[in-house]
């Protein structure tokens, strides 16, 4: 039977070849084996403390920098254009007939511009004010519009909206510049909805076309229906408009909902 001062060296060199230890280094004794294998035990506990306490903590870490995160960034985007109201308006009046280029650039422009300026208004509010509810609601509203518009915005940038969404676009943008709310609305109305009767079933039963098919083209049919997208730049427009009307108000009777404007 193994004495007990054999059986504690074969757990000894059973716990350092554990941890790919040497089980003696040259020079040692036995004691001396014993402490180096007590100093190993000790650095691991450590260790996997350390890890535990790591671990354990990243949750709350995590939370504490989200909350700093959304103390400081109180703040929402500024879109990047340098131009005003009358550099607006005399854009508005160089507007030729089936220039894309031109008709893009004034619709995009007149957008950002009263993106800029809603983010001017919600950045010039007190800090306390930013972080109340409200406050929040407010900011996610113009971060949400600005997400919105961005697939808008990218085909303006390139030049490629279709030609009947462009053609409602320069008419709404013409329309807001001269602070006449109610046409805006029209023109609004119908790009979102359309203003013929929806084709239902069978719009081509033969080979000849029918009389009044065209009003069956995409100008006429909703384009709210169409895809996620559209749908959503369209509400994100409406948003601004309202903005426009709240930003530049002019007489009741080319208002929409005077005194009521909401998003």
């Amino acid at each position: 039977m193994p004495s007990e001062s054999a059986i504690c060296n074969y757990i000894t060199v059973d716990r350092l070849r554990e941890r790919n230890e040497p089980v003696r280094m040259f020079g040692e004794s036995n004691a001396d084996v014993i402490k180096r294998l007590s100093r190993l035990e000790n650095e691991d506990t450590e260790t996997k403390c350390s890890e535990d306490f790591e671990r354990n903590q990243k949750p709350y870490l995590k939370d504490f920098s989200r909350e700093n995160k959304s103390e400081e960034n109180v703040d929402v985007y500024e879109d990047d254009i340098d131009m005003t109201m009358s550099d607006l308006m005399e854009m508005s009046k160089k507007l030729e007939k089936g220039n894309v280029q031109l008709d893009c650039e004034l619709v995009h422009n007149f957008f950002s511009f009263i993106m800029k300026k809603w983010a001017i208004e919600l950045n010039s509010r007190t800090d306390e004010v930013k972080r109340t509810a409200n406050g929040k609601r407010a900011a996610s509203t113009h971060s949400q519009t600005r997400e919105y518009l961005q697939p808008l915005f990218r085909q303006l940038k390139f030049y490629s909206v279709a030609g009947d969404i462009r053609e409602h676009l320069v008419n709404i943008t013409i329309c807001l510049l001269n602070r006449n709310y109610i046409e805006a609305n029209n023109h609004y109305m119908q790009m979102a909805i359309g203003n013929a009767p929806w084709p239902v079933g069978v719009t081509a039963s033969g080979i000849h076309k029918r009389p009044g098919s065209e009003k069956l083209y995409v100008r006429n049919v909703a384009h709210v229906l169409n895809d996620e997208t559209q749908r959503k730049y369209i509400q994100g427009l409406k948003r601004l408009m309202s903005r426009c009307q709240i930003f530049y108000p002019t007489d009741p009777s080319r208002s929409v909902e005077f005194g009521g404007v909401t998003l």
